[in-house]
C-alpha cells in the first residue's frame, strides 16, 4: 500500500491522505467572523419512514414444515416460519433459499450454549444498557420476555418485538422486491419507556450463514478496494473477526484510529455460496453502521456477515480536570431509519463482479454517482507538485521546492516529451505553508507572485492541462492557526472542543465558508478546481448546540463544497473515495490499492474500481513513493487507475526538515524518465478510460484479466511483470 505523507503527529486520521494545512490560517482574527454562521443552501431535509399499516398475518397457506408464503412475485417467494421466527426468500427459478438464520441441521452441529446459542436463531441481536449500571446486555427474539407480533403488509410482513421486562420495542419490516428482500427498522417504531436504553441492533446477523462443510464460496467485505474471506476454511483461524464502522470511527467519542488503515468506504457486504450470492446495500443508516464478518470458530461454526446499527455511542466521560473518567453511553439516541437492501445473484453473476455491478447500478439509478467520463485519446496523468512547506522548528520560515516558474517548466517539459493529457494538483501554496497563520488567501512569496502563478496556469491551459489547488479546510493546529477552536471547532460528545493534542477540526459550516473564500480567489486565476485533502476520507459529528450535526449532516455540507468547486471552478478532487462524496466527485486520489492486513482476508478484488470506472477517474498512489514498485504499478493497470506522481523541482532534501517530510524521493529530473515510461504504458488504456468494467477474473496463478464495456481486455501478468491489451480478450 502506498505510504501516506504524515505531518508530525502520533495519530493518523486516515490512510492515503496528505494531511497538510492549507488555507486554514489565511483569515485575520478580525475577518474570521464571516466563516461562521449560516451557509447559502437549505438544511438537510429529514423524512422519516412511516410505520407500515398491516393486517393480521394469513397463515392458511402454511405447509407441513411450518412455512407460510407471505408474498410472491415473478422471481421470488418471501416465506415466514412463525414458530421459529425464521424467514426465507426462495428463488423460484432455481429453488435455492436464503434464510435469516441457519436451518436446524446446521444449528444441531453448534456447541455453544446460552445467549450465544439463541443468537444464532434470531433475526436480530439487540444491545441495551441500564442507566444506573452502564453495562452492555443482549436480547434476541428467543428471549422469554420477547412479545412478537406479525402482520401482513402490501410488500411482505412486519414483526413487532417488545421486551416486557425492559420495555424496549421496535419493528422490523421485510419487503419482497424484484431483486430480493429489503429489511427496515423505522426509527418511529422504537420505544423506550423505562431506565433501559437501546445501544445497537444487529440486523439479520446470520442471514445466509454457511457452515464449515458448506459448498465453496466467500464473504465479501468492502475493505480497501474489496476483500474476500473464502470458505471452506483452508488455514488456521487468525484474529477475532472483522468489524469496522462505515466511513471510519466517530472522532467525537475519542475513537482516534491508531493505524493508517483505510476506513470502510462503501456501505455494502455480501456472500457467495456456489452458484448463488447476495449483495447487501445499507440504504439508510450507513453513517452509524458497522460491517461485521466472522469465520467459523469465533462466535459459531458458521461463516457470517451482517451490519450492526449503532444507536448510542460509548465513550469516556471525564469526572475531573485531572483526567479521571468512566465509560458511559451517550444519552441521545441516533434517530435514524435503518434499511438493508439484499440483492440476490445467481449463475455467472453470483460473484464479486456481479456484486460490484449491482452496487454500481444502484449508485447510478439513485443519483449517488452523477458524473460520466468522456472518451479521450489519451489517459490523463495525475501529477501533484509540492510547492514547499514550513520548517519543523517554525523559525526558518518556508522552504520552496517547486516555484510557480518551476511548475511551469515541468508542465511545458512534459508536454514536449509527449504527455498529452494531465491534471496538475499544486499543494502547499499558501504563505508559510502548513504554518500559515495569516490571511485566508495569501500566496507564499518564495513561490513567485501573481504573474508567475498566472503564467503557470495559462501555460498549462494552452497545453490542454487542468490545474487544481490542494487545500485542507477540515482540520488545523492551535500552534499556528489564528482561528479559535472554541469558535470554529467541532464539539465532542461531552460538549467541549474536540481536540487531539493541539489539533482540532472545523465545524462543517466553517469548512464550507473557507472553501468558498478560497475558491473565489482561485477562480480569478482561472484555476480549474479544488483538490480536497480530507473530503472523501473523513467524517464526524459536531455536538456544538449551534449546529448539532449528525454525520450525515456533515456529509451533506461536504457534498455542497464539492458542488461549489464543480459549479464555480469546473472540477474537484477527493481522497480515498467514501461513498458519501461520490455524488459530486470528479476524481479520486489515493483510492486504496490493497486490503488491510490486520484481518484474516484471503483475497484482494477490484470491487471499488468496478463501481467507479467510466464515471469517476481515480489514481492509486504516486509512482515515486510505492512500497513495491512493479507490483503496485501493475495493480493500478489491472484496476483501471490513471498514472500518478508526486514531484518537486528541487531535490527531495528540501522537504526533509519540513511538514512534508514523508515524500522520500521526488525530484523531477530524477523521475522524469520513469514518469514518461509509465505514462506511455498507461496511455495504452486510453480506449477504456470512459468504459465500465464488465468482468474481472484470475486466469492462472499470477495472471489477471479485466474486461471493459467495449470488449477490450487488459491481461496483467505479475510473473513476467508485464501486461497486454487485447480486443475481445480471452473470454
Amino acid at each position: 500500500m502506498v505510504k501516506p505523507i504524515w505531518k508530525n503527529r502520533k495519530i493518523g486520521i486516515a490512510a492515503g491522505a496528505v494531511l497538510v494545512i492549507l488555507g486554514v490560517g489565511g483569515y485575520t482574527i478580525a475577518s474570521s467572523a464571516s466563516l461562521t454562521g449560516t451557509v447559502d443552501f437549505s438544511p438537510r431535509e429529514t423524512i422519516r419512514m412511516p410505520i407500515t399499516q398491516g393486517a393480521a398475518l394469513n397463515t392458511s397457506a402454511t405447509d407441513l414444515n411450518g412455512w407460510t408464503v407471505v408474498k410472491q412475485n415473478q422471481r421470488y417467494a418471501l416465506k415466514l416460519h412463525v414458530k421459529s421466527g425464521n424467514l426465507a426468500v426462495k428463488d423460484l427459478s432455481t429453488g435455492f433459499e436464503w434464510t435469516a438464520f441457519a436451518k436446524q441441521e446446521l444449528l444441531d452441529k453448534e456447541k455453544v450454549g446460552g445467549t450465544l446459542r439463541t443468537n444464532l436463531e434470531s433475526p436480530f441481536i439487540m444491545e441495551y444498557f441500564e442507566a444506573s449500571a452502564i453495562q452492555r446486555k443482549i436480547k434476541n427474539a428467543k428471549d422469554p420476555n420477547a412479545l412478537i407480533t406479525y402482520s401482513q403488509t402490501n410488500q411482505g410482513f412486519a414483526a413487532d418485538y417488545t421486551f416486557k421486562d425492559i420495555e424496549i420495542g421496535f419493528r422490523m419490516e421485510f419487503d419482497l422486491t424484484d431483486d430480493g428482500v429489503k429489511v427496515s427498522i423505522p426509527v418511529q417504531s422504537i420505544s423506550e419507556k423505562n431506565k433501559f436504553k437501546l445501544i445497537s441492533i444487529e440486523s439479520l446477523p446470520f442471514f445466509g450463514a454457511a457452515g464449515v462443510d458448506s459448498i465453496a464460496g466467500y464473504i465479501f467485505i468492502p475493505d480497501g478496494p474489496g476483500g474476500l474471506i473464502r470458505f471452506p476454511q483452508e488455514q488456521d483461524l487468525v484474529g477475532k473477526g472483522y468489524e469496522q464502522p462505515v466511513y471510519g470511527a466517530e472522532l467525537t467519542t475519542g475513537n482516534f484510529p491508531e493505524t493508517n488503515m483505510s476506513p470502510v468506504s462503501m456501505p455494502v457486504f455480501g456472500m457467495k455460496q456456489g452458484s448463488n450470492a447476495f449483495l447487501a446495500i445499507i440504504d439508510k443508516g450507513e453513517y452509524t453502521a458497522s460491517i461485521k464478518a466472522y469465520r467459523p470458530g469465533i462466535i459459531s461454526n458458521m461463516n457470517s456477515v451482517s451490519t450492526k446499527f449503532v444507536y448510542r455511542e460509548e465513550y469516556d466521560r471525564r469526572l475531573s480536570l485531572g483526567g479521571k473518567s468512566v465509560r458511559v453511553f451517550q444519552d441521545e439516541m441516533a434517530a435514524q431509519d435503518r434499511v438493508v437492501d439484499y440483492h440476490f445473484l445467481r449463475g455467472d453473476q453470483a460473484n464479486y463482479v456481479g456484486m460490484a455491478q449491482t452496487y454500481r447500478t444502484y449508485m447510478l439509478d439513485t443519483n449517488r454517482i452523477t458524473n460520466k467520463l468522456a472518451p479521450t485519446p489519451h489517459v490523463p496523468l495525475d501529477l501533484t507538485l509540492i510547492g514547499g512547506d514550513s520548517d519543523w522548528n517554525g523559525n526558518s520560515g518556508y522552504t520552496p521546492a517547486t516555484t510557480f516558474k518551476q511548475a511551469q517548466y515541468i508542465e511545458e517539459d512534459l508536454k514536449k516529451s509527449g504527455v498529452e493529457a494531465m491534471h496538475i494538483t499544486y499543494e502547499q501554496w499558501q504563505e508559510k505553508g502548513s504554518l500559515s497563520p495569516s490571511r485566508l488567501f495569501s500566496l507564499e512569496g518564495k513561490l513567485g507572485g501573481d504573474k508567475d502563478l498566472q503564467a503557470f496556469v495559462d501555460s498549462s491551459h494552452s497545453n490542454g492541462y487542468k490545474v487544481l489547488f490542494k487545500t485542507d479546510v477540515v482540520e488545523a493546529s492551535t500552534e499556528f492557526v489564528n482561528h479559535s477552536p472554541k469558535s470554529f471547532g467541532i464539539r465532542s460528545i461531552e460538549g467541549n472542543v474536540m481536540m487531539d493534542k493541539d489539533w482540532f477540526w472545523f465545524t462543517p459550516n466553517v469548512s464550507y465558508n473557507l472553501t468558498r473564500s478560497i475558491g473565489d480567489k482561485l477562480k480569478g486565476y482561472g484555476i480549474d478546481g479544488i483538490q480536497f485533502s480530507d473530503i472523501g476520507n473523513l467524517l464526524f459529528r459536531d455536538y456544538n448546540p449551534s449546529y448539532n450535526y449528525q454525520r450525515e449532516d456533515s456529509a451533506y455540507v461536504y457534498q455542497h463544497m464539492l458542488d461549489y468547486s464543480n459549479r464555480e471552478l469546473g472540477t474537484n478532487g477527493i481522497s480515498l473515495g467514501n461513498a458519501y462524496a461520490l455524488q459530486h466527485a470528479k476524481h479520486i486520489q489515493n483510492l486504496p490499492n490493497d486490503i488491510n492486513h490486520f484481518y484474516d482476508i484471503n483475497e484482494r478484488v477490484p470491487f471499488a474500481p468496478i463501481v467507479l470506472h467510466g464515471n469517476i477517474s481515480y489514481s492509486m498512489g504516486a509512482g515515486n513513493i510505492r512500497d513495491n514498485d512493479q507490483e503496485e504499478f501493475l495493480r493500478a493497470v489491472e484496476y483501471g487507475a490513471v498514472p500518478s506522481f508526486m514531484l518537486t523541482y528541487e531535490s527531495t532534501r528540501t522537504l526533509q526538515e519540513t511538514y512534508s517530510w514523508g515524500v522520500y524521493s521526488s525530484r523531477y529530473a530524477s523521475w522524469k524518465d520513469k514518469l514518461l515510461k509509465e505514462y506511455k504504458d498507461f496511455d495504452r488504456l486510453a480506449a477504456v478510460y470512459d468504459q465500465p468494467i464488465t468482468n474481472h477474473r484470475q486466469v492462472s496463478d499470477g495472471v489477471f484479466e479485466t474486461q471493459y464495456g467495449n470488449g477490450i481486455s487488459v491481461i496483467v501478468d505479475y510473473n513476467s511483470l508485464s501486461f497486454r491489451v487485447e480486443k475481445g480478450g480471452s473470454w
